[in-house]
């Protein structure tokens, strides 16, 4: 899923998998989202990935730095900005670039998630929204009160 979803939105803003670093970036992604702390360490995972793929650090870094700065230079602005959240005055760093990309395509991922529960409509109890959360309570058989609550961030509303 991951790796799917990472893809895509590299090739949406402006590269492809003809770039060393589009592989270098996908494993980044995947790794920073199932170790959010590798990224308080830039330089660790920098050193899984040339490990992964039997290169070396400073080969990953450079690679890297060639994706963002070709997404930079001829990619859609627009939606790296998305990506970031705000507007950019300058190119991002690596571990950066990579922070995005996986808090990005994480809440894509629970956004599918989301929408998949509620496309099934006798599971659902009640959907409650804050400002930041939205609430689904679903019936659950194994629980005294067959309710659970599921608190999922996302980082646009439900259409």
């Amino acid at each position: 899923k991951y790796e799917r979803e990472t893809g895509n939105l590299l090739r949406r803003l402006g590269v492809n998998n003809s770039y060393i670093g589009f592989r270098y970036t996908i494993y980044g992604v995947i790794r920073s989202v199932h170790e959010p702390e590798l990224l308080t360490y830039n330089p660790k995972a920098n050193v899984e990935i040339a490990a992964r793929y039997q290169t070396s650090v400073g080969c990953v870094e450079r690679n890297i730095r060639t994706i963002i700065n070709t997404i930079w230079l001829h990619g859609d602005r627009n939606l790296l900005n998305q990506v970031f959240g705000f507007e950019l005055a300058q190119k991002p760093r690596n571990g950066a670039f990579i922070d995005a990309l996986a808090h990005y395509v994480d809440s894509i991922i629970m956004i599918e998630e989301v929408r998949a529960l509620l496309q099934r409509p006798s599971v659902i109890y009640q959907l409650n929204s804050t400002v930041d959360y939205h609430v689904v309570l679903f019936r659950n058989p194994e629980s005294s009160s067959g309710i659970r609550n599921h608190a999922l961030p996302l980082v646009r509303p439900l259409d």
